[in-house]
């Protein structure tokens, strides 16, 4: 990015009417992951970079040029008749490039996010350097858009409320396979968040196990027991609950978060199978765009009838 772009990115967020912390909170965050392009210790001079970075952010072939010349000028930096020294100077004058183009991507994504943030906020907390340093890292790796999409929502959450996001989180980010990823999107489409906890109420448990199919919302066991292993949800089986009846049968509404929906529920003399999220788990599942899964919820209605109201 070239001075008058980086300008620009804080001309912009100056102008956004959210608070002086959060401000800060961004422009640390900026200057840390775009602020430099070569972020380990090496050899080229980190200024020869900067100069092939004006035109980061373009699309398709303009891309494809930069990266071209960036590869290019390295090796004559280095004016070496080496055959395998320019080619190790291609590769990493072209990964250098790649890697900055990612972090700006997520960038401008997580400024799009900021227009949600709350105006009249007063808490001031510091964003950590240690943490952005792992998520300028992680995201310089990721170009599928899906991804920085997540990474920005990620971004966009911390520097809001600093702490938010757990470096687990960011760690587990990293290995994430787009199998496992989108079995967690189809599981956090059937799951229930109250404010502390993250679940889902399965509908079918065989008698005397913890375990019991959903097949039909298009969830193997073999998708729980990955998500098991990645450490998106505490267990592929399900931990039992009963909860006990209210003096006269009444009926006290929790409302809590379903599938990204408002939802009223109440458990009182329920017996109930959770699948329940871990922490990192409920904080990937509440950045998702999620969609609920109509034929999921006509049958916990009918299970819990009047007690579970969209």
């Amino acid at each position: 990015m070239d001075k008058q772009g980086e300008k620009g990115f804080w001309e912009l967020v100056k102008s956004m009417p959210i608070p002086d912390f959060i401000k800060n909170n961004v422009l640390t965050a900026l200057s840390t992951g775009l602020g430099k392009i070569i972020t380990s210790a090496s050899d080229i001079p980190v200024a020869y970079f900067e100069q092939h970075s004006k035109i980061i952010r373009a699309e398709g072939d303009a891309k494809a040029k930069l990266i071209t010349a960036a590869a290019d000028s390295a090796t004559k930096l280095f004016n070496t008749d080496s055959d395998l020294a320019n080619r190790a100077f291609y590769h990493f004058g072209r990964k250098i490039v790649e890697q900055q183009f990612n972090r700006e991507q997520v960038a401008v994504k997580m400024i799009g996010h900021l227009k949600d943030v709350e105006g009249n906020r007063i808490e001031d907390k510091k964003i950590d350097e240690d943490w952005l340093t792992q998520f300028w890292n992680l995201s310089e790796t990721k170009s599928r858009d899906d991804v920085q999409e997540i990474l920005s929502r990620i971004l966009a959450k911390e520097v809001t409320n600093p702490g938010c996001i757990s470096p687990y989180t960011l760690q587990l980010l990293s290995v994430l396979t787009s199998d496992i990823g989108n079995a967690f999107q189809r599981l956090s489409n059937l799951s229930i968040d109250d404010g502390t906890s993250c679940y889902i109420i399965h509908p079918n448990v065989f008698a005397f196990q913890n375990i019991g199919p959903l097949n039909d919302y298009d969830i193997s066991y073999d998708d729980l027991f990955d998500l098991d292993g990645a450490g998106l949800i505490r267990s592929a089986e399900t931990l039992m609950l009963n909860y006990s009846k209210r003096e006269n049968d009444s009926i006290v509404f929790e409302q809590v978060n379903y599938a990204g929906l408002p939802l009223n529920i109440d458990l009182a003399g329920q017996q109930v199978r959770l699948i329940q999220f871990t922490k990192s788990g409920r904080e990937l599942r509440n950045l998702l765009e999620l969609t609920e899964n109509k034929i999921y919820t006509e049958k916990i209605k009918s299970r819990l009838q009047d007690k579970f109201m969209l």
